[in-house]
């Protein structure tokens, strides 16, 4: 990707990026596009369902599909399309632009091409493998895509966020120390910013607002944008959002604000993709791999916060942070230990006890149906791990 400027794209805004595999299931069973629109919604509330009580990150769909309509998540039926024809799995045909116009395409069929059938059939007999597959499909097509995981596999994104303070000042003051602050935090990072772009839009914004927090909310959207040409990435706030959440669907790529050495957000790889001459290849960093090494870690990593007890979301974030692992892994193993399956020299813990407030972008941890948001790790005392 050379020059000022990224080549177009559209990455689709789809909250789950199931939605693409289940609509390309739905349409090889022959469905209208209405159909389609329906199945998306109980793959939705499916969803939902399994991650209501545990689940804080992400979109939840639940507020929204307690009243639904014709119309509910047509948007998404239209997206998914959308995406399979950009994909060459669905063969082109028109779609409908707007909801006024859904009702002339909902009895509409769209039809597969001999890529998506054969992708589909994949899906349901080796559907690990389509996976990967989908996913390079849309890497190929999306420059975005693209942009994103190449430069992520250069080093990690910090993205740092501005928090409220409660000492009084001026609107146009408090704009002022944030941006000084951005700046510093660039010059710690070794980026070069584009502030002077920040001042202005902010400056222009200030006298639209109510309050300091909507203050802080505006000079953190920007500061965000800035941060992102600061990488060398040249798409808006909602597309890097987006590929954050898509790579890290499909276990490309983690993502987290409770790490206490950034004041912000953090994005990283957890795989290695290649796409060299035709070949494309993800190495990820698999349970089997690492499974030790988290083992491993979670003593020391815990050692150094210096309490007795540790949210169980921070614990997690450092640990597969400093191993480049997803969640998942980490789950799973600490699942192990509770349940007896890993053995290791120390013991765990687990509370369902919060000593803080679980902020919205953290997850508990969830172990035979209970719920614990709080760790703590009995290391014997002739182990030290400090």
């Amino acid at each position: 990707m050379n020059g000022e400027r990224e080549e177009q794209d559209t990455i689709p805004r789809l909250a789950y990026v199931g939605y693409l595999w289940e609509g390309l299931k739905a349409l090889s069973d022959g469905v209208k596009l209405d159909d389609l629109r329906k199945r998306l919604i109980d793959y939705s509330r499916r969803r939902s369902a399994v991650e209501r009580s545990v689940s804080r990150t992400g979109y939840n769909s639940d507020k929204r599909l307690r009243v639904t309509d014709s119309y509910t998540y047509w948007s998404n039926a239209k997206d998914v399309v959308s995406e399979l024809m950009r994909l060459s799995f669905v063969k082109e045909s028109t779609i409908p632009s707007k909801r006024k116009y859904f009702d002339l395409y909902k009895e509409t069929k769209y039809e597969l091409t001999d890529t998506g059938r054969a992708m589909a059939d994949s899906l349901i007999k080796d559907e690990g493998n389509a996976k990967d597959r989908f996913f390079e499909a849309m890497y190929r097509s999306h420059p975005h895509l693209r942009a994103f995981v190449e430069r992520l596999s250069k080093g990690s994104f910090v993205i740092p966020i501005y928090r409220i303070k409660r000492t009084p000042t001026t609107y146009k003051n408090r704009a002022k120390e944030a941006i000084q602050w951005f700046s510093e935090q660039g010059k710690m990072l070794g980026l070069s910013l584009d502030i002077n772009g920040l001042d202005e839009k902010v400056t222009n914004r200030v006298k639209e607002i109510g309050d300091e927090s909507t203050l802080v909310n505006i000079l953190n959207e920007y500061a965000q944008e800035v941060f992102i040409r600061a990488y060398g990435l040249h798409f808006d706030n909602i597309t890097f959002e987006h590929l954050m959440n898509l790579t890290r669907q499909f276990l490309v790529s983690n993502y987290t604000f409770h790490l206490r050495q950034f004041l912000g957000l953090v994005v990283y790889a957890t795989a290695e993709v290649y796409c060299q001459d035709g070949d494309f290849q993800i190495k990820r960093h698999r349970l089997s791999e690492k499974e030790s090494e988290v083992i491993d870690q979670i003593p020391k990593l815990f050692a150094e916060f210096n309490k007795p007890f540790v949210p169980i979301h921070e614990l997690r974030a450092a640990v597969c942070y400093k191993l480049a692992i997803n969640d998942e892994i980490f789950d799973h193993v600490v699942r192990g230990i509770a349940e007896g399956r890993y053995k290791p020299s120390y013991k765990i813990s687990l509370l369902r006890d919060m000593y803080e407030a679980l902020p919205p972008s953290a997850n508990p941890l969830i172990v035979r149906n209970e719920i614990s948001y709080t760790i703590s790790v009995l290391i014997p005392e002739k182990e030290s791990f400090m």
